[in-house]
């Protein structure tokens, strides 16, 4: 009897061995197995994972933050950090130079200006008690009475400073062609110029002068051989380079203190150097 007990015994050991076998070849294999969804390893397993999923508990084999692979940890790439040095490696942005503030003002340079004007002159000769006005019978000129007219032409040359990037003053020099009768126009004096800003090529210009006139004579002989001229001009100035510059002006000039009340009509060009 204990013969066959232990006979018994030793079968069903077998058997049990022989079921229980399978079980353990598929949990383990080469002596790694992937835990499970969850991270609970197999009753009687042993887990050593090839690859451990991260925070979230996300399924075998999907990425999620960082990696576990081959006891290595991995972290996933930061779009934000990839943005940021990406911008780092552009170049600086670049700015064009001739739109600089004050890249074309005129603050602390010597100019020097020449010009050529032409336009209309018209005299009204003051009434003078016993002197009859002096006709107006000169090659060139128009008019009857004591108002005369006649086309006129003058150059004109200064010398000037920038005093801020806007504001210039300067010495004028003004000679013309013939004029009333037969006289050669001629006036020195000072003036000032004032441009529309200095961001821009083309700008705004304005100037005011007072010049002594020696114009030696005029529609009549004058008990002074000199006279005052007040001038105005408008115009657009273009600065073409740093040191170079043109403006087309219109003026107004008026000279009252002979023995006839002159104004005058102009439009010209003129050119400015300008150092350094």
């Amino acid at each position: 009897m204990r013969t066959l007990r232990a006979a018994g015994m030793s079968a069903g050991l077998g058997i049990a061995v022989l079921l229980g076998t399978p079980t353990v070849l598929a949990q383990t294999s080469s002596g790694s197995t992937g835990a499970p969804a969850g991270g609970v390893a197999p009753p009687g397993g042993t887990t050593t994972g090839a690859s451990t999923p991260g925070a979230g508990g996300a399924a075998p084999g999907t990425p999620s933050g960082s990696e576990t692979s081959a006891g290595t940890t991995t972290a996933s790439p930061d779009p934000n950090s990839s943005s940021a040095a990406a911008a780092a490696s552009l170049p600086p942005p670049t700015t064009d130079p001739t739109e600089e503030p004050g890249r074309w003002g005129h603050q602390r340079q010597l100019t020097v200006r020449f010009g050529f004007s032409g336009g209309y002159r018209v005299g009204f000769q003051y009434e003078r008690t016993g002197v009859a006005p002096t006709p107006c019978t000169e090659p060139g000129m128009m008019g009857s009475g004591r108002i005369c007219t006649r086309a006129v032409a003058n150059w004109d040359a200064a010398i000037g400073y920038g005093i801020v990037s806007i504001f210039e003053i300067e010495a004028r020099f003004r000679f013309g062609l013939q004029d009333f009768t037969g006289t050669i126009p001629m006036a020195a004096g000072l003036g000032i110029r004032l441009y529309g800003g200095d961001t821009s090529r083309l700008k705004f210009a304005f100037g005011v002068a007072g010049l002594v006139d020696f114009t030696n004579g005029g529609l009549v002989r004058p008990v002074s051989t000199v006279d005052a001229q007040f001038r105005l001009e408008q115009g657009l100035h273009y600065d073409a380079h740093r040191m170079f510059g043109f403006t087309v002006m219109f003026g107004q000039t008026v000279s009252p203190f002979r023995e006839a009340l002159f104004f005058t009509i102009d439009a010209g060009i003129s050119f400015q150097l300008r150092l350094p």
